[in-house]
């Protein structure tokens, strides 16, 4: 009988040690738990260009590299960064990441969009032909000229120039 209660004395002394400490655990998990955000995802999906194009080469090398990590990169083939923006803009498309050329975002009236950073200078170059010497953008007006594909960045850029 005295070792009945004294298991029972001892099991009382441990439910008075070890009953704050599991509810301290659990508070302290429940306060954690308002400030943690969620886990990143393992499929993401990104908009590129053209699939012969640069931006899809990059995708490619981007898709490998993530998936040494085990995140999935979906590439999405479009006609270029005009298209790639509406994708980011619209928020039915799925589309997280993009490629887009430097400058046409400020077009954009988002303020959900942000850059990850400039991968590569590129230079809007213009030929002409034999006999035409421009000095300015102005001197070509009245000109046929080819600006880029329908919903590319260089088409964009160039008309806005």
């Amino acid at each position: 009988m005295i070792t009945k209660a004294r298991a029972v004395l001892e099991s009382v002394g441990k439910m008075k040690i070890f009953t704050p400490a599991i509810i301290l655990a659990l508070v302290g998990f429940v306060i954690a738990f308002q400030f943690v955000g969620p886990a990143p995802p393992r499929e993401i999906s990104m908009a590129t260009g053209s699939s012969g194009g640069a931006y899809a080469s990059y995708g490619n090398a981007y898709s490998k590299i993530l998936a040494r990590d085990g995140i999935t990169l979906k590439l999405v083939n479009t006609s270029g960064s005009v298209k790639n923006l509406q994708l980011l803009n619209d928020d039915t498309s799925n589309v997280e990441l993009a490629f887009v050329q430097g400058g046409l975002a400020r077009s954009t009236n988002s303020d959900r969009l942000m850059t990850l950073g400039s991968l590569f200078f590129e230079p809007l170059w213009i030929f002409y032909s034999e006999g035409i010497e421009p000095k300015r953008l102005g001197d070509l007006q009245g000109l046929r000229i080819a600006v880029g594909a329908e919903g590319s960045g260089t088409k964009e850029l160039s008309l806005e120039l």
